[in-house]
C-alpha cells in the first residue's frame, strides 16, 4: 500500500477584489463607493488555498465527485485542486463545529451544528439555516421509503435534533412527519436524537444521550423503542451504523458495542474497546470505526483490520471504492487520503531483505544471483542459498557503484573512486582489478562483453579498454584512433552485425571489432553522429534507438536508413534512462523510463501514458541502465528508490482503469483570474467578452482523483493544431485569442476517455464597441490630421521651391553679370591708374561712375559681390601704395612731412593714421624707418 497523504493548513483567505481599485478612485469619491458597496447583495465566499489545523467531523462525496469536509470551522469543499470554505449567511450563526453532513437525494448539501440545519449553496459557496424550529442538529441521513417491495422509493430526508426526529420532504421544503422518544413529554431533553442509521428494509433506526433505541418503520408507520441496560453504558452513544443484522453503537467509555436486531442482545467488542467519539460508518459492505487513541479500522467478514492513518484520534473516515481512496479526518490536524489501489511497481526483496529505499545505479542478474551497484556499495544475492551480501564502502574504497556486469565467472563492477573490481558469485571474494596506472583513476562508465563472450569492453574516461576473460588489458582505444575519444566516452553498445557504437561527448564513433576499423567520420548526411551525448537502446537485431537530451534517433544498423521521431517531446517527459520494447494488445509498445517516470509510448512515439507515483513508485527518477527481462515475464528497472520489479500484466490493471473527466475550476483572462463552479464541469462553453485588450486565455487542467496534479500529464489542442503536452500544474497558454467560436481539447496524456471538448465563444463585449467607437474616431482624427499635414508639407514644399527658384535665379543673374563686372573691374583700374583721381580726397563713387559711364549701384555691387570690397578701401589701396612710394623716395621724405606726403596722396588727415596702421600693422613713420 502506498501512502498518498494531503496535509492541509490554512494560510491564506482571498475577500472580494473590488476594494484593490479604491486607490485609482478619487478620495471623495472612496466613502461613497464603500457605502454602495456595502449595501450590495454581495454573496458571502471565501476561498482558501488550504485547509488544516481543525478537527475533521464528517466526510462525505457527492455525485459530483466533490468532497465535503465538516470540521470545527464549518464546513468545505474539496475539488482536488482547491479548498473553498462555505460561508454562512449573518442570521445562520458564526460559524462552528459541524455534527453532521449529507447529500440529499435532489444532490442538495445540508449539514447540522448547534444552532440547526443548514442549506448550502453550492454556486455562490454559502449556507443558510432552514426550518429554525430545529436546533442541535446531530444527524442527518437520506431515508429511502417503499410503499412496496416492487414499487421506486420515494426519498425523505431524516434530521435527528434536540426537538427530536423529523422527515423532511426530499427538496427540504416541508416537515412531514415528528417522532418523539419521549412521547409523554415532548419537552424532554430525552427526545434528543444524537445518531441515526438506516436499514435494508428502509427501517430508521436513531439513538438518544439516555440510552434509547428507537426503530421506524415508515411502511407501516411503526415505532418502537428499546432501553439499552444502564451497566452496559454510563456515558450514552456517539454513532450508530448498521450492517446486515447488527446495528453498531460506538460510545465514548465502552468503545464499540453490538446490538443484534434479531434478538435485541447487546454485546461488547473484544477488538475495539478505545473511545469512539464522532464516526462509525458503513461503506461497500464494510464497517469503519474511528477512535480516541487507537486509530481506525476496518471490520469485515474476514475480522478487524487497522487502516494506516496518520494520527490516532480519528474522527472521521470516508471510502471511496471508485477511487479507491480512504480518507481520514483528525482531531485538529485537518485532513489526509491515502491510496488503497495495488500497486503497479514492486521492490525487489528476498526474504527479509528489500531494495526499497536504496538508490541502484546498475544491476546484473545472474541465473538465480544477483549484483546490484548503489550509492553505497554493491549487494550480492544468491537465490538459491537465500545469502545476502553487502560490499561497504569502506571495503571498497568507494561509495557509488557505476556499472557491473558478468564476464569471465566473475561480477565486474566499476566504483566511482577507485576503478574496476571483480566479485567471486559463491565466495563473494573482492579483488581490485590489476591495471596499468595511468588506469587506476580513470572512471568506468559502462562495461559490456563482446557477443562471443572472449572480450570485455568498459568505457572510460580514457578511451574505450579492452581485457581477455582474463582480465588482462589487451587493447584499447583513444585519442591516438579518434580525436572523438579524447573526451568522456558515454556509452557502449554492440550490434547484431558485432560492430560496437561508441558513444562520447563529442559524437559517435563506430568500432568494427574484427577490422579493428574506427569510423568516426563519413557517415551519411544528416546522420545524427554530432549528437551527444548519446544511449543507446535495442529496437530489434537491425535495428536501434538513441536518445539523446533533446530527441529520439532510430538507425537500422548498416546506415542505410536513419532520422528521428519528430513527435517525441523530450522537454515533457524528461531524460531518457532506458527504453525497452513491450507488445501490448497485439502492438509494438516502449517502455521508457525517465528522470520524470515511467511512459508507455506508441510504436511512433507519438502519444503515452504516463505512470503515476501513487502506482508504486515514491519517486519520478530511473536511472540509467537497461530494463532485465526475469523468467516470469516480470520487468526489473534501476531506480533511485531501488530496484523496481514490474509486471506487464500490471499493463491490463492500468488500463482497466478509468479516471474522471479534465476538468478546470479557474481561468485567467490576460491575467485576471474567473471562477468556475465548484464541480469545474458546469458548462462545456466558455463564453469569454472579447475587447481589443483580451489577447491570452490561461487555464488550469486537473482530474477530480485527488491524486498530485504534478503527477500527471495533459494534451491539449485548439481547433486544428496539432497536440500540445504540459506536465501536471502547468497551465495550458492560448495566445493571440481572436474573436469567434474556438474548440479546445484536452485530456490526460494517452487517455481519450478523459477527453474534455470545450467550446470557446468569443464574442464582442460593450467595452469592444467602445473601443471600436474610439478607434474609428481615432481614425477619423489620424485621417484628418495625415491630410493637414500633407497640406502643410505641400505648402512648405512649394515655399521650398519657390525659394529654390528665386536662388537659381539670382545665381542666374550672378552669372549673366559676371562678363559685365569683369569688363568694369577693368575699367575702374584702368581709370584709376592713368588718370590717378585718387588723388583728390573728396572723390565720390558717384563721380567715378558718371565718368565709366554707368550708375553708382551698379558700382557698388561690382565691389561688394564680384571684387568682395568696398568702394573706400578700394581707393585707399590706390592711396597707400602711392603713399609708400613718395616715402620710399628719400628726397622727398626729407622735403615733406609724412601729413604732408599723406594729403598729396588724396588722405584726410583725420583717416590716414588708422588706415595705414590696419594695413600695414604699424604707424608710417616706424615704417619709414624699416624702410
Amino acid at each position: 500500500m502506498v501512502e498518498s497523504s494531503l496535509f492541509c493548513y490554512i494560510c491564506s483567505k482571498t475577500t472580494h477584489p473590488i476594494p484593490i481599485l479604491l486607490p485609482v478612485i478619487p478620495q471623495d469619491m472612496r466613502h461613497l463607493l464603500l457605502l454602495i458597496l456595502l449595501l450590495l447583495p454581495f454573496p458571502l465566499f471565501a476561498f482558501y488555498d488550504r485547509m488544516g489545523g481543525e478537527s475533521v467531523t464528517c466526510l462525505t462525496k457527492d455525485r459530483r465527485q466533490l468532497m465535503w469536509i465538516g470540521s470545527s470551522k464549518g464546513v468545505w469543499c474539496y475539488n482536488g485542486q482547491r479548498f473553498f470554505h462555505v460561508e454562512k449567511t449573518p442570521s445562520s450563526g458564526e460559524a462552528t463545529l459541524v455534527n453532521t453532513l449529507c447529500e440529499t437525494p435532489d444532490g442538495q448539501i445540508v449539514y447540522g451544528d448547534c444552532y440547526g440545519l443548514h442549506l448550502v449553496a453550492t454556486k455562490s459557496r454559502t449556507s443558510h439555516r432552514i426550518h429554525p424550529e430545529l436546533t442541535h442538529v446531530n444527524a442527518i441521513v437520506s431515508l429511502p421509503i417503499r410503499e412496496s417491495a416492487d414499487s421506486s422509493p420515494s426519498y425523505r430526508v431524516a434530521v435527528g435534533c434536540r426537538q427530536g426526529l423529523f422527515l423532511l420532504s426530499s427538496d427540504l421544503s416541508i416537515i412531514e412527519k415528528k417522532i418523539f422518544i419521549d412521547e409523554r413529554n415532548v419537552t424532554s431533553t430525552d427526545n434528543e436524537v444524537v445518531a441515526m442509521a438506516t436499514d435494508d428494509t428502509g427501517g430508521l433506526w436513531g439513538a438518544n444521550s439516555a440510552h434509547t433505541l428507537l426503530h421506524y418503520d415508515p411502511r407501516h408507520q411503526r415505532v418502537s423503542r428499546h432501553v439499552l441496560p444502564s451497566s452496559a453504558l454510563t456515558k450514552g452513544i456517539n454513532s450508530l451504523a448498521l450492517l446486515r443484522d447488527t446495528l453498531y453503537l460506538g460510545t465514548a467509555n465502552k468503545g464499540l458495542l453490538l446490538f443484534h436486531i434479531p434478538t435485541r442482545r447487546l454485546h461488547p467488542s473484544q477488538q475495539l474497546t478505545a473511545p469512539v467519539i464522532k464516526n462509525v460508518s458503513v461503506h461497500s459492505g464494510q464497517l469503519f470505526v474511528c477512535t480516541d487513541g487507537s486509530g481506525a479500522y476496518r471490520i469485515d467478514s474476514q475480522g478487524v483490520h487497522p487502516l494506516p492513518s496518520r494520527s490516532n484520534t480519528v474522527y472521521s473516515t470516508y471510502y471511496d471504492p471508485h477511487l479507491q481512496l480512504q480518507w481520514f479526518g483528525y482531531y485538529q490536524e485537518g485532513l489526509s487520503h491515502q491510496s488503497l489501489r495495488d500497486p503497479l511497481f514492486t521492490y525487489y526483496s528476498m526474504d527479509s531483505f528489500t531494495t526499497q529505499g536504496l538508490f541502484v545505479r546498475s544491476f546484473h542478474r545472474h541465473g538465480r544471483q544477483m549484483a546490484i551497484g548503489t550509492r553505497e556499495g554493491l549487494w550480492l544475492i544468491d537465490e538459491v542459498r537465500h545469502l545476502v551480501r553487502h560490499l561497504t564502502p569502506q571495503e571498497i574504497g568507494g561509495s557509488i557503484i557505476l556499472n557491473v556486469t558478468f564476464f569471465g565467472g566473475r561480477y565486474i563492477f566499476s566504483n566511482y573512486e577507485r576503478g574496476l573490481f571483480t566479485v567471486h558469485p559463491t565466495t563473494f571474494e573482492l579483488r581490485r582489478l590489476p591495471l596499468p596506472s595511468h588506469c587506476q583513476q580513470a572512471n568506468y562508465n559502462r562495461l559490456v562483453s563482446s557477443p562471443d563472450g572472449r572480450f570485455l569492453y568498459a568505457a572510460s574516461t580514457m578511451g574505450v579498454l579492452v581485457f581477455d576473460r582474463q582480465l588482462h588489458l589487451v587493447e584499447s582505444y583513444d585519442a591516438r584512433h579518434s580525436e572523438l575519444l579524447n573526451s568522456y566516452v558515454y556509452d557502449l553498445f554492440f550490434d547484431a552485425d558485432g560492430k560496437l557504437w561508441i558513444s562520447t561527448s563529442r559524437g559517435l564513433c563506430l568500432l568494427d571489432t574484427e577490422t579493428k576499423h574506427l569510423q568516426s567520420n563519413g557517415f551519411p548526411k544528416g546522420f545524427f553522429n554530432n549528437a551527444a551525448p548519446l544511449t543507446f537502446h535495442s529496437l530489434d537485431r537491425q535495428h536501434l534507438i538513441a536518445s539523446s537530451p533533446a530527441t529520439l534517433y532510430h538507425t537500422a544498423i548498416n546506415l542505410a536508413t536513419f532520422g528521428h521521431y519528430h513527435h517525441f517531446n523530450a522537454e515533457a517527459t524528461g531524460r531518457v534512462e532506458f527504453l525497452t520494447p513491450l507488445p501490448v494488445a497485439g502492438s509494438l509498445h516502449f517502455l521508457m523510463g525517465t528522470n520524470n517516470g515511467l511512459f508507455l509510448f506508441d510504436r511512433h512515439f507519438r502519444h503515452f501514458r504516463h505512470f503515476p507515483l501513487d502506482d508504486g513508485s515514491l519517486s519520478p527518477a530511473f536511472t540509467r541502465h537497461p530494463c532485465v527481462k526475469e523468467a516470469d515475464g516480470s520487468l526489473l528497472m534501476a531506480h533511485t528508490q531501488g530496484l523496481l520489479q514490474f509486471s506487464p500484466q500490471s499493463l491490463r490493471t492500468l488500463f482497466n482503469r478509468r479516471d474522471e473527466l479534465v476538468t478546470f475550476d479557474r481561468y485567467s483572462v490576460d491575467r485576471r483570474e474567473h471562477l468556475r463552479d465548484l464541480t469545474g464541469s458546469d458548462s462545456t462553453t466558455l463564453r469569454l467578452p472579447w475587447n481589443f485588450g483580451v489577447d491570452e486565455l490561461t487555464l488550469h487542467p486537473f482530474l477530480m482523483d485527488y491524486r498530485p496534479s504534478t503527477d500527471t500529464y495533459f494534451e491539449w489542442q485548439t481547433d486544428d493544431d496539432s497536440l500540445r503536452v504540459i506536465h501536471g500544474g502547468a497551465p495550458i497558454v492560448i495566445n493571440s485569442l481572436t474573436p469567434g467560436t474556438h474548440r479546445l481539447l484536452i485530456r490526460k496524456a494517452g487517455e481519450p476517455e478523459t477527453t474534455l471538448l470545450l467550446t470557446i465563444d468569443a464574442t464582442p463585449s460593450p467595452l469592444f464597441y467602445i473601443e471600436l467607437l474610439l478607434l474609428v474616431i481615432a481614425l477619423t482624427a489620424s485621417h484628418h490630421l495625415i491630410r493637414w499635414r500633407q497640406r502643410l508639407l505641400r505648402r512648405r514644399k512649394e515655399q521650398t521651391e519657390a525659394e529654390r527658384n528665386r536662388q537659381q535665379e539670382k545665381q542666374l543673374s550672378i552669372k549673366m553679370k559676371e562678363q559685365e563686372y569683369r569688363d568694369l573691374k577693368r575699367r575702374v583700374r584702368r581709370y584709376m591708374e592713368d588718370e590717378e583721381p585718387y588723388l583728390r580726397n573728396n572723390l565720390r563713387l558717384s563721380e567715378v561712375a558718371t565718368h565709366l559711364g554707368t550708375n553708382a549701384t551698379t558700382l557698388s555691387q561690382m565691389f561688394n559681390d564680384y571684387m568682395h570690397t568696398n568702394f573706400l578701401d578700394f581707393i585707399n589701396h590706390y592711396r597707400l601704395e602711392r603713399f609708400k612710394q613718395m616715402a620710399s623716395d628719400e628726397r622727398l621724405s626729407q622735403q615733406f612731412t609724412v601729413h604732408a606726403l599723406s594729403e598729396q596722396c588724396g588722405f584726410k588727415r583725420s583717416t590716414f593714421f588708422s588706415v595705414f596702421k590696419k594695413s600695414e600693422g604699424c604707424t608710417p613713420t616706424e615704417w619709414m624707418k624699416q624702410h
